[in-house]
C-alpha cells in the first residue's frame, strides 16, 4: 500500500487511525516513495500520545513539534536504542544495552531472518514509547525498508529537504543530523550479559560455555504479518508491560503470536495404533498403505506397462519397462510396509489372539518365512486390484491384463525378500569392536516440560533440551559406573502429548521494601505440555563396558528434569530400560 491511498481519506479519524496502523511494526509496509514530506509530516506527528494531534497528516501542527526543542531532543535520543535483536525480550527487566548487527548465515532446515530484509526495531522505557517512533518507524523507500534516522544519516537531499521544509533550516538542521550520527554510533553490542536474560549451557571443546539467545525483530514481525494474513497456524502469548519490551509488543498490547506446530499424535479410542489394526481386522477391512495406489509416479509406471507396444523399438520398450518395474516394486513393498511395521510392534502379543486375526491376511504376510505360498499371492493380488479400483484415476488398471502377471510376480519377489529382514536387521545391530549398541528408555513420563522451541515456535521442546538430557545422561551414567561410554545419538519418540496453557507463577525471590517480606518477580508467558516418551541413545563403547552395567544404574542415572519439566524416568522392575 501507498501513503498517499491513505492521504486521500477524506474523513480525519479514520484517515489518521489508517496512517496510525500503517506504521506499526505489525503492519505490511508502507511505501512513501514519492511522497516524502508527508512522510515526514505523519512521523513527527506520531511522536505524541494518541488524542494530542487530531489529524496526523496537518503539517501546522508538525511544525509546532519540529520546533519544541525538548521534544526533539526526546525524540532523537531514542534512534540509539534501535536494535536488529530485542534484548528485552521477553523479560523487560533486561536493560542497558543494545545489539545491532547483520543477519545470521544461512543454514539449511533452521529457522533464521538471513532471508529477511534487514528491518530495526526499538526498545528502551516506555515512557518514550512515542518519542521513538518519528524516526525509528520502518516504511519503504524505493523498495528497501528504511526509516527517518538512517535516512538522514546516510544523505539524501529528499529527505533533507523535507525535514527543512518544516523550518528547521541552518545551523539548527546540521545539529539534528549531527546528533543523528551520534546516536547511530551507539555501542552495537551490550558489555555484559543481564541477569534476567535467558542462557543456554552447551559442551564445546571439553568445557562448558553459556550463550544467550536473543530474538530477530525481522522475524518477529514477519511472523505477525504471516499470521495477520491468515497462512500460517498460531498460538497468542500475552506479555505484561508490552510498551517495556518493545515497539512491536507495545503496538499490539503485549500480544504476540508465535508459530504452532504441536506433533500430530491422536490418542486412539481402541488403545493405539497397533490395536487400532486389529480392530480393523476384525471389521474385515485391511490396513495397507493405500494412499501410495493413487502416486502419479505409479500410475505412470503402469501406463508404461499396459502401452508397451506403442514403443518403436524392442531396445526403448525392454528398457522403460524396466524402469517401470523398478518404480511398481518400490510402491508396493511401500504399500506393504505397514504389515512389516505392525508385526515389530504386535510382536509377543499374539497369546490369545482370536483365530480371525490369526487367519488374516496381514498377519500371514509379517509372519511369512521362506517362499511365499502361491495362494498368499493370489489372495494378496486380488486386495491390490481391489484397492485400486477404489481410486477413480487408478480404476483403468485394476485387474488389467497386462498387469496381473506383473503385479504377482512383484508381490511374489516382495514376499520372499521379506522373510529374511528380522536376520538381517539383528546382525547389522551388533558390529565388531562393541559397536552399534543401544540404551532404550522406554515410556519416559514429563510434566510440565516447555513446550516452546525458540521464542518464534511453539509445540514441542527443543532439540536443544533433547542433547542436553542426553549430555547429562552421559556424564551421570560414567560417573555411576566407572566406564568411558560416550553417547554419539539421540532419536525420539513420543507416544502421548497434551499441552498446557496454565501461567507458572514464580517463586518469591525480590525483596520488598518492608523488611523480611519476598515479592514474586514478573510472570512470563510461556507453553507448558505433559509428554509420554522413548529416547534411544546411541553409544560408542569400543571396549564393549555397556553390558557389564547393572540394570539399577541406567535407571539412577536417567537426569530428572527435562526441558524444565520434571522427568519420571521408568522402573527397573518394568524392564523399559534395556540395551540393545
Amino acid at each position: 500500500m501507498h501513503i498517499n491511498d491513505i492521504l486521500n481519506i477524506q474523513d480525519v479519524r479514520e484517515r489518521s487511525d489508517s496512517l496510525r496502523k500503517c506504521f506499526c511494526p505489525y503492519s505490511e509496509l508502507v511505501d512513501v516513495t514519492g511522497s516524502e514530506a508527508s512522510a515526514v509530516i505523519v512521523l513527527i506527528n506520531l511522536s505524541v500520545k494518541k488524542g494530542i494531534v487530531e489529524d496526523l497528516s496537518s503539517r501546522k501542527s508538525a511544525q509546532q513539534l519540529l520546533a519544541d526543542k525538548k521534544h526533539l531532543l526526546s525524540c532523537i535520543r531514542e534512534i540509539g536504542w534501535q536494535h536488529s535483536h530485542n534484548l528485552k525480550h521477553p523479560d523487560a527487566r533486561v536493560s542497558g544495552g543494545r545489539i545491532m548487527v547483520n543477519p545470521p548465515l544461512n543454514y539449511a532446515g533452521y529457522i533464521s531472518s538471513n532471508a529477511l530484509e534487514k528491518e530495526f526495531g526499538w526498545s528502551h522505557d516506555s515512557k518514550t514509547y512515542n518519542t521513538a517512533k518519528m524516526f525509528c518507524a520502518a516504511f519503504l523507500w524505493n523498495g528497501c525498508v528504511n526509516n527517518l534516522s538512517m535516512l538522514l544519516s546516510e544523505g539524501y537531499t529528499v529527505w533533507r529537504d523535507a525535514v527543512r521544509s518544516l523550518g528547521l533550516k541552518g545551523k539548527k538542521f546540521e545539529e539534528l543530523v549531527g546528533a543523528i550520527n551520534k546516536c547511530i554510533a551507539y555501542p552495537l553490542l551490550p558489555n555484559e550479559v543481564s541477569q534476567f536474560s535467558p542462557q543456554v549451557r552447551f559442551f564445546y571443546q571439553g568445557d562448558y560455555v553459556a550463550v544467550t539467545p536473543v530474538v530477530s525483530h525481522a522475524m518477529m514481525v514477519y511472523i505477525q504479518r504471516l499470521v495477520r494474513r491468515k497462512v500460517c497456524s498460531s498460538v497468542g502469548l500475552g506479555f505484561p508491560r508490552p510498551a517495556s519490551i518493545g515497539d512491536l509488543a507495545g503496538s499490539v498490547g503485549g500480544h504476540i503470536n508465535a508459530l504452532y506446530y504441536p506433533p500430530r499424535l491422536k490418542r486412539q479410542a481402541n488403545g493405539g495404533l497397533s490395536e487400532a489394526r486389529v480392530h480393523a481386522i476384525m471389521q474385515g477391512k485391511h490396513f495397507f498403505y493405500k494412499s501410495c495406489l493413487s502416486d502419479d509416479g505409479f500410475l505412470a509406471a503402469c501406463e508404461v506397462l499396459v502401452n508397451a507396444k506403442r514403443f518403436s523399438t524392442d531396445r526403448v520398450r525392454r528398457q522403460e519397462k524396466r524402469h517401470a518395474a523398478s518404480k511398481i516394486k518400490s510402491t508396493l513393498r511401500e504399500w506393504l510396509s505397514p504389515a512389516y511395521e505392525w508385526r515389530e510392534i504386535f510382536k509377543g502379543k499374539i497369546e490369545g489372539s482370536s483365530f480371525k486375526l490369526l487367519d488374516s491376511l496381514e498377519w500371514r504376510i509379517s509372519s511369512l518365512e521362506g517362499n511365499p505360498p502361491p495362494a498368499l499371492v493370489r489372495e494378496l493380488n486380488i486386495v491390490l486390484n481391489d484397492q485400486l479400483g477404489s481410486y477413480s484415476k487408478a480404476r483403468r488398471f485394476a485387474y488389467h491384463h497386462e498387469l496381473m502377471m506383473p503385479f504377482k510376480a512383484i508381490l511374489r519377489g516382495s514376499l520372499k525378500a521379506s522373510g529374511f529382514r528380522e536376520e538381517l536387521v539383528s546382525k547389522s545391530n551388533w558390529d565388531e569392536g562393541g559397536r552399534g549398541l543401544y540404551i532404550y528408555l522406554k515410556n519416559i513420563q514429563v510434566y510440565d516440560a516447555l513446550a516452546m522451541a525458540n521464542p518464534y515456535l511453539c509445540g514441542i521442546p527443543s532439540l536443544t533440551a533433547l542433547w542436553g538430557l542426553t549430555k547429562e545422561y552421559e556424564i551421570k551414567l560414567k560417573a555411576l559406573s566407572h566406564t568411558s561410554l560416550k553417547f554419539d545419538g539421540v532419536a525420539w519418540f513420543l507416544r502421548e502429548y497434551q499441552e498446557r496453557g496454565d501461567i507458572k507463577i514464580p517463586a518469591p525471590t525480590k525483596l520488598a521494601r518492608e523488611p523480611g517480606r519476598l515479592m514474586r518477580s514478573g510472570l512470563l508467558p510461556a507453553r507448558f505440555c505433559d509428554m509420554v516418551m522413548d529416547v534411544v541413545i546411541r553409544v560408542s563403547d569400543p571396549d564393549i563396558e555397556l553390558a557389564a552395567i547393572e540394570p539399577h544404574l541406567l535407571q539412577a542415572a536417567c537426569p530428572g528434569r527435562f526441558a524444565g519439566g520434571v522427568l519420571h524416568p521408568p522402573g527397573c522392575e518394568t524392564n523399559v530400560i534395556g540395551v540393545r
